[in-house]
């Protein structure tokens, strides 16, 4: 089977999926939690969305890497790719909705 309905649903890179795997919950895991929460598992998702951020900042300033809920709340921090690039910077900017 060809599956052409992306808008629907995305296949999940193997990577992130794998990366993914000990913060979705069940037997052996990590479990799921709030990484804003003072308790030991919202501590360890802390340390975990830090990871991430340096993963996806490349090498960059992971300050500079804005986690939104949705797209809703992502969409007015995403500059138009028009516009001129303040000396000496680039930017990339996306964002991925999920409900």
């Amino acid at each position: 089977m060809i599956y052409l309905d992306y808008q629907a649903t995305t296949p999940l890179a193997p990577e992130a999926r794998d990366a993914m795997l000990p913060w979705l919950g069940g037997p052996g895991t990590l479990g799921f939690a709030n990484p804003h929460s003072p308790h030991r598992a919202g501590r360890a998702a802390a340390a975990a969305v830090e990871v991430a951020r340096e993963q996806v900042a490349l090498g960059g300033d992971r300050d500079l890497v804005v986690d939104e809920p949705d797209a809703a709340a992502a969409l007015p921090l995403v500059r138009d790719p028009h516009e001129a690039e303040p000396a000496g910077r680039g930017h990339a900017s996306g964002c991925a909705e999920t409900s």
